[in-house]
């Protein structure tokens, strides 16, 4: 009977140790998956803010146009005037 509880309780623990042996291996490869979500995301970030800064430089150049438009304008209405 003793031998008997004795095997059992190994057999769990065996079964057990396996457990913990797998849930570790999916750990890591969790883990790994984060790590290149994480770089994914950083390149995703970076690419936004230069975008981000190329649409800046954009809308003041847009402006800088507009105003040189506007002046030209105002030029060629007061040369008709």
């Amino acid at each position: 009977r003793f031998k008997e509880q004795k095997e059992e309780l190994q057999n769990r623990l065996k079964e057990v140790g396996n457990k913990l042996t797998n849930s570790t291996r999916e750990i890591t490869k969790l883990q790994i998956k984060l790590k290149a979500v994480e770089s994914s995301l950083a390149d995703c970030q970076t690419s936004l803010k230069t975008k981000s800064k190329g649409l800046v430089q954009s809308q003041a150049e847009l402006e800088n146009l507009k105003k040189r438009y506007q002046k030209e304008l105002n030029s060629a209405q007061e040369n008709q005037a």
